[in-house]
């Protein structure tokens, strides 16, 4: 963890993080910000100020966050915003909801309320969207849509779908889409 200024408890345990805050994890995982908390005993960061992380190819954005580092844990509570690209550095996917969690261990990514994603030319939007990612977490190899879930766009053999629930199955690089399964 580094900041321009740190002020901390009497005991160190708790550092008041100010100016270019800047988290970084061993695997190359790394989180900005302008001011935050860091609890050292509990290895938690956090801040209501707007922040922007990523690792690979992946990187994202929102407001008021928590980092539970010893769990790999990213909550993002407002505006949440994660992208990720492809070898060549353009997107591949474009996640946009109220909130967001990226739990690193388990490798999946959770966004919520009002789910808007760009695929391409594919417009995918629900209420929820989890999405399993690769072991670097930077290439989405499966997507549950949850409530009012629908897709459109992408040139494909299917224009556009609709249903409750929609699970999309990729290929493991993320390139093209396997399987699909509608329920509702």
């Amino acid at each position: 963890v580094r900041a321009k200024q740190a002020d901390a408890n009497k005991d160190q345990t708790v550092i008041e993080l100010t100016g270019n805050v800047r988290l970084e994890d061993s695997d190359g995982f790394f989180l900005t910000t302008d001011t935050a908390t860091y609890d050292r005993e509990r290895s938690i960061a956090r801040t209501p100020a707007a922040v922007a992380f990523g690792k690979g190819r992946m990187s994202g954005s929102g407001a008021g966050i928590t980092y539970d580092q010893t769990n790999n844990v990213l909550e993002v509570s407002e505006q949440a915003r994660v992208t990720t690209r492809n070898e060549a550095g353009e997107p591949a996917m474009e996640f946009a909801g109220g909130r967001a969690t990226l739990d690193r261990m388990q490798h999946r990514l959770t966004v919520d309320n009002s789910v808007h994603v760009d695929r391409g030319e594919e417009v995918i939007e629900s209420d929820r969207a989890i999405a399993s990612l690769s072991q670097n977490d930077d290439i989405v190899q499966f997507l549950e849509l949850r409530g009012n879930a629908r897709v459109q766009g992408g040139g494909g053999g299917i224009d556009a779908m609709s249903a409750n629930d929609i699970d999309l199955d990729y290929t493991d690089d993320g390139q093209r889409l396997e399987a699909v399964r509608l329920d509702g």
